[in-house]
């Protein structure tokens, strides 16, 4: 029971910076304190840190502003691509722009590329404006995940196609992660493919009003104030979260 006390000791400690975790764990190893009683210390500490983050914008533009209604909006795309990519399977059409139904294989090309540049630009944008948050926005990209999945209803289609723009999402979580950069060149570039697709799609119908929210995050990675590598340096020097 004591190794497991000090796991999780070391694995709330880890939404404590680098070298506050230092000192925090070497203090307790040099007081010799008790697992039980170090764990009521960090938890204790660590929940002080997180409050204190939310008292900037940052983490609120993460996780409500952007996890929780991209989750939602994504989730619609990969039930469209999926019910269409059933249909053209079910069927045997040709999967190509030059088939007898041009017009649906564009707009299936368009909503992939939707899926994964939104899907990808919310997961980048989400870690890099609030990282030491990124618990709380998983924990908003989750619940409507959830609570989608408990009332899925669509017999012809396995409900695990709702999660299609997870791993785009996920990719682009760790892209930021690792310390990756994309200039604002090619930040303009993927915001203004995905605008051009969305337009495509709202002319042919095949577009909910909201849908514009999506490419907000991509949008914002366009325009920052900052680069995302002057961003990163920030961030490490502990200027932003």
């Amino acid at each position: 029971m004591r190794d497991i006390a000090w796991k999780l000791i070391e694995a709330m400690a880890l939404q404590l910076t680098p070298q506050e975790r230092e000192i925090v764990l070497g203090d307790l190893i040099e007081t010799s304190e008790t697992a039980w009683r170090g764990m009521r210390e960090v938890s204790g500490l660590v929940a002080r840190r997180q409050l204190q983050l939310w008292t900037s914008w940052r983490p609120w533009l993460a996780a409500p502003c952007m996890a929780l209604p991209c989750s939602f909006l994504l989730m619609g795309f990969s039930f469209a691509i999926s019910s269409e990519l059933r249909t053209y399977f079910a069927y045997g059409l040709q999967l190509n722009l030059f088939s007898a139904q041009p017009a649906e294989a564009v707009s299936l090309l368009c909503q992939a590329l939707v899926l994964m540049i939104c899907a990808w630009a919310a997961g980048f944008t989400v870690d890099s404006v609030s990282r030491r948050t990124l618990a709380a926005s998983a924990i908003c990209c989750f619940l409507p995940c959830l609570f989608c999945l408990l009332r899925f209803r669509q017999e012809s289609l396995p409900r695990f196609c709702l999660l299609l723009f997870l791993f785009p999402a996920i990719a682009g979580v760790c892209f930021s992660r690792r310390g990756g950069t994309i200039n604002r060149r090619r930040a303009f570039t993927l915001a203004l493919a995905a605008t051009i697709c969305m337009a495509v799609l709202a002319l042919s119908g095949h577009l909910w009003v909201l849908n514009w929210e999506l490419i907000v995050p991509a949008w914002y990675l366009a325009i920052l104030r900052f680069r995302p590598d002057r961003m990163a340096v920030l961030r490490n020097e502990g200027i932003v979260s």
